[in-house]
């Protein structure tokens, strides 16, 4: 049956949005070029050869959207977005269209927002105040714990922490959030069906649980190496601001912060040695304005100041004197280790006063996230 007018319910127009997908030579990104010339999906299925010629459709496309309209529902790329709409289903995973309620916000204002999303987790995530976190895949140890410090600072804070799930400094960042009992959100470079790195797949399985992870490509797209810098736009894209940590100057993480300054967003990065060249990206960025960042209050503050206004509380449930607290203990806990951990070393990395810590990890005993040890502490596994 032919195409007359894009269908008004989710589902027929969830399919719709994916077989635009499988036509000749529309990926994601020229998709969401083309809805930058027609506004809705009845503008583009009834705009004439001129009006897709206008907007530098080509030939193979345009073959196959005649098609799609033609044929309907029995066109071949129809048909394959029916087979990807039941694994969908299968897997409990949502399709969001850019004319859903749940589509989020922020990331609708970007100047090449993904006509698609796939999710798997929770949608109303999505929704909710994110900061980006990205760097290298092979970061230092004390990169590696930057990570963690500042992530477990910001989801304790209410902040939803948004990376890639690669290796290195996103996969920190997502454990550190799910480690302090919060949700995160992963943006993936490949579809759901083809978790990429394989190794994260349960930590894919993590955050889906609490939080999202996220994929503006078919189910089954394989990991291809032009995928990652594309989706980088929608990490920055979900995210008021992007902290970039351990960056070398030819890095992915750059393409992210790239795509965060040209949506108006706050960049930040950690300052590293001038002889490390897995820092000279961050410290080339601080140089050209992005700003400098050595303590999570930094982001947090400049939140506050940004949503003062929209939101009752920026910060979730938290009153400004338990946003201290929560971070308090955050930091606390991000340094005991799940072997026995000294009250000493717990104050030499954390930087915070020994009554502080004393309390903090009192506080984290009663919860039932550390035990007490011969005169040690450790995390409760």
């Amino acid at each position: 049956m032919a195409i007359t007018h894009p269908p008004v319910d989710a589902e027929s127009r969830a399919r719709l949005y994916m077989a635009l997908q499988h036509l000749p030579e529309l990926g994601p990104v020229r998709e969401a070029r083309l809805f930058k010339h027609f506004a809705t999906l009845e503008q583009l299925l009834g705009a004439s050869s001129d009006q897709w010629q206008a907007a530098r459709l080509s030939t193979q496309t345009q073959a196959g959207l005649r098609e799609l309209i033609r044929r309907g529902e029995n066109s071949r790329y129809y048909q394959q977005a029916t087979k990807d709409f039941a694994l969908c289903e299968r897997s409990n995973w949502s399709v969001l269209t850019r004319e859903d309620d749940d589509y989020p916000e922020l990331l609708r204002e970007i100047s090449l927002a993904p006509p698609l999303l796939y999710v798997w987790g929770l949608n109303s995530c999505l929704q909710r105040t994110q900061v980006a976190m990205v760097g290298s895949r092979k970061a230092s140890g004390a990169g590696l714990d930057t990570a963690q410090r500042f992530a477990s600072a910001l989801a304790a804070s209410g902040v939803v922490v948004c990376s890639g799930m690669a290796l290195g400094i996103d996969s920190a960042s997502h454990r550190a959030a799910l480690a302090a009992g919060q949700p995160t959100v992963a943006v993936l470079g490949s579809g759901l069906a083809n978790l990429y790195p394989r190794r994260n797949a349960t930590l894919a399985a993590d955050i889906a649980q609490t939080g999202a992870v996220v994929s503006e490509f078919p189910p089954s797209t394989s990991p291809q190496a032009g995928n990652f810098p594309q989706r980088n736009r929608i990490i920055s894209g979900l995210s008021r601001a992007t902290i970039v940590i351990e960056a070398a100057k030819r890095s992915g993480s750059l393409i992210t912060a790239r795509y965060a300054l040209e949506q108006n967003r706050e960049v930040y990065a950690v300052p590293g040695s001038i002889n490390n060249a897995g820092s000279s990206g961050c410290n080339e960025l601080i140089k050209t304005g992005a700003r400098l960042l050595n303590h999570p209050s930094d982001v947090l503050d400049a939140l506050q100041c940004q949503l003062s206004g929209q939101q009752p509380s920026l910060l979730n449930e938290f009153e400004p004197e338990q946003q201290a607290v929560a971070l308090r203990l955050a930091t606390v806990l991000h340094q005991v280790q799940y072997e026995p951990t000294s009250v000493e070393a717990v104050i030499q990395h954390t930087g915070l006063p020994a009554a502080d810590v004393s309390a903090a990890l009192l506080e984290l005993q009663l919860c039932g996230r550390i035990e007490h040890c011969a005169g040690r502490f450790q995390r409760i596994r």
